[in-house]
């Protein structure tokens, strides 16, 4: 599956581009790669671009479709290049749990008669 959308921004248009990988057995999105493309000159950017990666992940006996690595890269015009990469490890399922309580409380509203 390819992507392509676009954003207006001051007078131009910042357009995306990119790909998504699916299992085709399973049907889990594997990846997102996107990169931006006809940025404006004035922008000060040459090129940017942004992947996930997931993965399966077993938790407390139970599989979740998680990102396990994440990348964003920003090529600017005359400065340095920006890279941003993480990598997802060691996850763990956290719980919490409440009960709310509601006494019940005896209310008399009165309202004062209108004459006409």
């Amino acid at each position: 599956m390819h992507l392509k959308r676009a954003d207006r921004h001051d007078g131009g248009y910042v357009a995306s581009k990119g790909i998504v990988c699916i299992d085709e057995a399973s049907g889990h999105t594997l990846a997102i790669a996107m990169e931006a493309i006809n940025i404006p000159w004035s922008y000060g950017i040459n090129r940017a671009l942004q992947s996930v990666v997931f993965s399966e992940v077993t938790l407390d006996n139970r599989t979740f479709l998680l990102p396990i690595a994440s990348e964003s890269i920003v090529v600017n015009i005359g400065a340095p290049t920006f890279r941003q990469s993480s990598q997802y490890q060691n996850c763990q399922k956290f719980d919490a749990e409440s009960e709310l309580k509601f006494e019940s409380i005896e209310l008399t509203v009165s309202y004062p008669r209108h004459s006409e």
